[in-house]
């Protein structure tokens, strides 16, 4: 890497790239924030228009859908059934939310209810015979029987309608004494009576029907019970006219709930009765309809006034109706019903409701026709109407206001994003400063790298000129034969191979660093006797050590095993032990500890020599960092040794550290963890 001498250009691309880009763009951000109150008002403006077409569309299209389920249901009334095979086939909608009851029209009058109520009268109290009953009673009531006995004397002389009521006390009596036979008597005596007509003898006639069917379903008679109610059927699908239709209602009800609860049905049987009981039901709840809400479906029948598509609604206080008629049916056909209009809210409002879950933003209210909330967004009236509109004017009658946005709101949101914004800026220029302080820092340490590249080079290049240099001058003198004496011969021929040692040295740390450096070197690990490896070292140098004057101690833990890279591992510790006698001066100690923890092997190389400065300590083990005192200086090296031996460390997961006193000496500490291969 090549740096320029002077730091300004790269500065200049450091404030063009970074700093210069940062400013513009915290310029526009907050200008773009400024402006945006004013867009999130023009697309607030813009939303409640969509939000409000949406809404309208969406209750038309509800409001259509039950207007469609009606016209649907108009085929089913206009061919409604006229027996009890018809009437036992499913409808298209048995109900229709929102509505209470429909009632169809054609040309000839109602074809829908088939049942009507007809005019009733009573006719004047008459005397009637008095058939004869058994009245054999539980002889054990004597009360009992003789109240009967005085009724029965007396009928002669009473009116008709207090005639039948002595009969149904006694019919009352029977029935609780389960005196079925007796009970089915009074019932034929009632029944047989032509002229018992009027309000009263019309609801008896259906009570007594329902008690005969009960009476044949407690004595066990279930196919004679499903007979009669067949019958009972038939016979109201062929009466044109009803009395009393809330009884009809009642007791057919009761009985065909009761059919259904017969075991012995069988699965096409229940089906059909399921359909006969829901389908007669709904024909008499309409009916039932037809007197609750005659007034207003009579004024909408005959207003005179045609809508132009086909519907039109009608209120009346809280009552709402509707007609239909071309091009929603065919003809001359007319279809009146009864709007439920809480059913009808809440059926248009189900379908609204996730529309207004996608606009939480819009500020609306909706209302009924009466004025009355439907549903709202807000909670208050604070807020200023934006807009409002009117929904389905000639039907529903709903009104949609939408309210402005509250400019708090949005100068708030304004606020928090400026806030946002100032601390991004500060965290950015925290970030620059912190960035140019690194930059500037790591331009320091690649200079200071090159410088001792550079210096590494010019010291390697003496380190090799030296011993070559020796080696050439000694090998030249033996060789002209300069050297006659053999003791001299020897001498320099003992230093040629010291410098040789020496070179090679130099040579292997060049190699070793350029090992160790590589990131792709695969280390070759194999189980191996870590303490013979130390003690084979330690013999090959305190040879040095000696010839120093310094005294070389050894305690080792013998029979060590362990996995790692033999060369690695032995450039490791001959380096740390090499460097240990290089940098003690005479007279001083050298010891080497090779002992065992829980955990660890632990390698320790102390000395008593120059020590190294606390500022020093943590840049030993950087690449060509060499101690810049004189001493040191005056130490040959290549400054690659701890270098190496922190590589070969790091290799095989191992910690090395120093605890170092300047003028006191020094301890290097390797631990090595220990691996199951290796117990």
């Amino acid at each position: 890497m090549n740096l320029p001498k002077g730091k300004p250009t790269l500065w200049v691309f450091f404030f063009l790239g970074i700093v210069l880009p940062s400013i513009v763009l915290t310029f526009l951000s907050f200008r773009s924030i400024r402006n945006e109150f004013y867009v999130a008002k023009k697309s607030y403006e813009d939303d409640c228009i969509i939000f409000n077409k949406q809404i309208e569309e969406k209750i038309e299209q509800e409001f259509t859908k039950v207007l469609e389920e009606v016209r649907a249901n108009s085929i089913w009334l206009l061919d409604q059934p006229r027996n009890i095979d018809e009437l036992s086939k499913p409808m298209p909608f048995d109900s229709i939310p929102g509505i209470k009851a429909l009632f169809l029209f054609d040309a000839q009058g109602k074809v829908h209810p088939k049942f009507t109520p007809k005019k009733q009268f009573k006719l004047p109290p008459q005397n009637i015979e008095v058939d004869s009953f058994d009245i054999s009673l539980n002889r054990e009531n004597n009360l009992n029987r003789e109240y009967l006995l005085r009724l029965l004397r007396s009928g002669v002389h009473l009116s008709e309608e207090k005639h039948i009521n002595n009969l149904l006390g006694i019919l009352r009596i029977h029935y609780q004494k389960e005196n079925w036979g007796q009970c089915l008597a009074i019932i034929n005596s009632l029944q047989r009576k032509n002229n018992l007509t009027g309000i009263f003898n019309s609801s008896l006639h259906i009570s007594l029907q329902l008690m005969r069917f009960n009476i044949l379903v407690k004595t066990n008679n279930l196919d004679q019970a499903l007979n009669f109610a067949q019958t009972l059927i038939e016979e109201l699908l062929e009466s044109p006219e009803i009395n009393h239709l809330e009884d009809v209602l009642f007791a057919f009800d009761s009985i065909l709930n009761t059919v259904l609860s017969f075991e012995s049905l069988s699965a096409d049987k229940r089906e059909s009765l399921w359909y006969i009981h829901k389908n007669l039901l709904f024909l008499l709840k309409n009916a039932i309809a037809w007197n609750t809400y005659e007034e207003l479906l009579l004024r909408l029948k005959v207003n005179p006034y045609p809508s132009t598509d086909g519907i039109m609604v009608l209120a009346q206080e809280n009552l709402w109706g509707f007609k239909l008629n071309h091009p929603w049916l065919q003809g001359t056909q007319e279809l009146v019903g009864v709007i439920n209009p809480q059913s009808l809210n809440k059926r248009i409002l189900s379908a609204v409701k996730p529309l207004t879950r996608e606009w939480k933003e819009i500020y609306f209210k909706l209302y009924d026709a009466n004025d009355k909330v439907l549903f709202s967004s807000l909670s208050g009236d604070s807020l200023n109407i934006q807009q409002e509109t009117l929904l389905l004017a000639n039907q529903l009658n709903w009104s949609l206001q939408i309210f402005e946005r509250d400019h708090k709101e949005l100068r708030q949101q304004s606020r928090k994003k400026m806030f946002l914004l100032y601390s991004l800026v500060f965290f950015s220029l925290v970030v620059i400063v912190l960035g140019g302080v690194a930059f500037g820092r790591s331009l320091t340490q690649e200079r200071s790298l090159l410088s001792m590249k550079s210096n590494f080079l010019s010291s390697i290049s003496h380190e090799l000129k030296t011993p070559l240099t020796s080696i050439k001058m000694f090998a030249e003198m033996m060789a002209q034969g300069r050297i006659a004496n053999k003791e001299k011969v020897s001498e320099y021929a003992e230093l040629i191979g010291k410098e040789a040692t020496r070179l090679e040295d130099l040579i292997q740390a060049i190699l070793d660093y350029t090992r160790m450096e590589r990131e792709d070197v695969v280390l070759q690990k194999k189980s191996l006797n870590l303490s013979k490896m130390v003690e084979d070292i330690c013999e090959k140098v305190k040879t040095i050590a000696h010839q120093k004057g310094l005294r070389f101690y050894m305690e080792l833990t013998p029979n060590i095993l362990f996995e790692g890279d033999y060369s690695s591992l032995h450039s490791l510790v001959q380096k740390l032990i090499e460097n240990a006698i290089k940098y003690t001066p005479a007279p001083g100690n050298v010891w080497v500890k090779l002992i065992v923890s829980e955990d660890f092997y632990i390698l320790k190389i102390k000395d008593t020599g120059i020590g190294i400065d606390v500022s020093e300590q943590s840049k030993i083990f950087n690449d060509f960092y060499r101690v810049g005192d004189e001493m040191t200086r005056s130490t040959k090296g290549s400054g690659l040794g701890l270098a190496i031996a922190r590589k070969a460390a790091e290799a095989h997961q191992a910690n090395i550290n120093i605890q170092s006193i300047l003028g006191k000496g020094s301890t290097f500490t390797v631990q090595f963890k220990k691996v199951n291969n290796d117990l």
